[in-house]
């Protein structure tokens, strides 16, 4: 196991006002200002509530904060609840309205956060004066086309590069100022043959806002456990956690298989996360659990949806419904689950002894095929190869080979296969490693994200011989209809957004073709026609 792990930081950014000035600065709009109205305090109150709940280190108010008369108020309270703050400052804030900069911010023992639209000499004066008056501070950098980087990092100077973090807005249209992944990774290439010793950050604890997000999605929840039966009063070992959607009869298949575990039963709970089924999943799940009651430690919890999703969409929250589990959960260690996982029964007595040894364990998956997966399936019933087979261009056995020939740890970009279909870490490391990001609203890649924190935390990842059988996924079910076509246009959304949240040439190298795009190519069209006098046709914007 590893000696010593990162912990990763995690802010919690809360908007405060809708000030109408801040509408000038196009970095405050990309962080998502413009969604949220003037909060009165008891929103505020919810909102540290959130973060208290979610294990955020520090609160992140942005630039527009300084116009509200009860920021110290505000200040004060969220540190009397054990959080830092930073807040945030704008060029505009400092030319504009320094008296209000100078007032409410310095001398404070705030963190400022100088966010740069562009950065010239001339601004150095008051950016002094910040850095002078805060207990600490950052630079972020906002990305665009039209911004010369070289003078910005020459006027920075080198010392202050390990300050600076930068920002790249999603680029979702051809007209937009925003550069694509492709953009950003050609200006990292040519930035860092100017300036070798400059190491590319992304934002500082924060996951990148994405316009795609319809701001009525609940990511940080607060929702309570719906239903529970307990058994025994012994500290519990594990917490298995499971989303579902609209999976009723695997589901509770999975659940019947974890009450049928060797393990003592006081020393397990099963935590399902229902995703806003509305396939009656809750009624079956019940159900079956009052068949167990005094017998087993079982939770449900209801996650509700204000509106109907469809699968393949951009409201998928696998990941959030994961961290919502994980915050009712009492295991040492947490057994991340699918909801259409058949396990054997010695299956957490297994991973107890496995974490004896490693950071995080996996488990080998073959697929059942359509015509023997159903509520009836019973793992001791399965025969390998006549009722399996093998997806996805085997892509999962080819990395089980690998692992078994060359140990998991020493195959080359390891993490990428770390995948939650039945991931397991001890609680206290899921939460160093900063949770699943909140930014992954289509399918894939959350887990693939937590896989890269872990690895570069040193820890050690084990791939168990214990095997798991997934049950067939119904087209209806899949996000991707079982094609895997839709499965890479899915997979091309959210690796962009694995690329943003950690601006690293090798990852885009790794992931280059779902990363291409054709924003970069419709750009250079359209430079060509304006060098020709080509006229574009007026277009509605439309950013989501």
């Amino acid at each position: 196991m590893a000696k010593s792990q990162k912990q990763y930081e995690r802010f919690y950014y809360m908007p405060l006002t809708q000030s109408p000035s801040h509408k000038d600065s196009v970095f405050d709009v990309m962080l998502g200002c413009v969604q949220e109205p003037d909060r009165d305090w008891d929103s505020i109150l919810r909102g540290l509530k959130r973060a208290k709940s979610g294990n955020y280190s520090t609160i992140v108010y942005p630039a527009n904060s300084i116009f509200r008369d009860d920021l110290q108020q505000i200040i004060d309270e969220t540190r009397n609840q054990g959080f830092a703050v930073v807040v945030e400052v704008n060029s505009l804030s400092m030319h504009l309205n320094w008296s209000l900069v100078e007032e409410k911010l310095l001398g404070k023992d705030l963190i400022i956060n100088i966010l740069l639209e562009n950065y010239q000499l001339k601004d150095r004066e008051l950016v002094d004066k910040l850095k002078a008056g805060s207990a600490d501070y950052y630079y972020t950098l906002l990305g665009r086309q039209d911004l010369n980087f070289k003078k910005i990092l020459e006027a920075l100077g080198e010392e202050e590069w390990k300050k600076l973090y930068w920002y790249f807005p999603y680029s979702f249209d051809v007209d937009d100022p925003y550069l694509t992944v492709e953009e950003i990774y050609r200006l990292m290439s040519r930035i860092l043959k100017e300036f070798p010793r400059l190491k590319f950050q992304a934002p500082r604890g924060i996951d990148i806002w994405d316009p795609r997000v319809d701001p009525a999605m609940d990511l940080e929840s607060l929702v309570q456990v719906f239903y529970s039966t307990s058994f025994g009063s012994a500290e519990k070992e594990v917490s298995v956690v499971i989303p579902t959607y609209n999976n009723r009869d695997y589901v509770v298949n999975t659940v019947r298989h974890l009450f049928q575990q060797d393990l003592d039963k006081e020393k397990f709970e099963v935590i399902v996360v229902d995703d806003g089924s509305d396939d009656g999943s809750q009624e079956a799940l019940i159900n079956f659990a009052e068949n167990f009651k005094e017998k087993v430690n079982f939770k449900y919890i209801f996650y509700p949806r204000h509106k109907s999703r469809a699968m393949g969409d951009s409201q998928y929250r696998a990941g959030v419904s994961r961290n919502l589990g994980v915050k009712h959960a009492e295991g040492n260690i947490l057994s991340f689950l699918d909801s259409d996982i058949l396990t054997p029964k010695n299956f957490l007595s297994h991973l107890i002894e496995k974490h004896k040894s490693y950071d995080l364990v996996q488990c080998r998956r073959p697929h059942l095929k359509r015509e023997v997966s159903s509520l009836e399936t019973n793992y001791d019933d399965i025969v390998i190869g006549k009722d399996t087979f093998v997806p996805e261009g085997g892509y999962w056995e080819k990395f089980y080979d690998m692992a078994d020939a060359s140990g998991w740890m020493n195959l080359d970009n390891c993490w990428k296969y770390v995948c939650t279909h039945t991931l397991s870490l001890k609680r206290q490391l899921f939460k160093d490693l900063g949770w699943f990001r909140k930014n992954y609203i289509f399918y894939g890649f959350e887990d693939t994200d937590l896989g890269l924190r872990a690895y570069r935390s040193g820890c050690s990842l084990h791939l168990s011989e214990c095997e798991v059988y997934h049950l067939f996924h119904k087209n209806e079910r899949s996000e991707f209809q079982n094609s895997s076509f839709a499965r890479h246009l899915l997979l091309q959304k959210t690796a962009r957004v694995f690329f943003h949240n950690w601006l690293d040439p090798d990852i885009f190298v790794l992931f280059e073709g779902m990363l291409r795009d054709e924003l970069s190519l419709k750009r250079m069209v359209r430079k060509i026609q304006g060098f020709f006098g080509v006229k574009k046709k007026p277009k509605a914007r439309n950013r989501v």
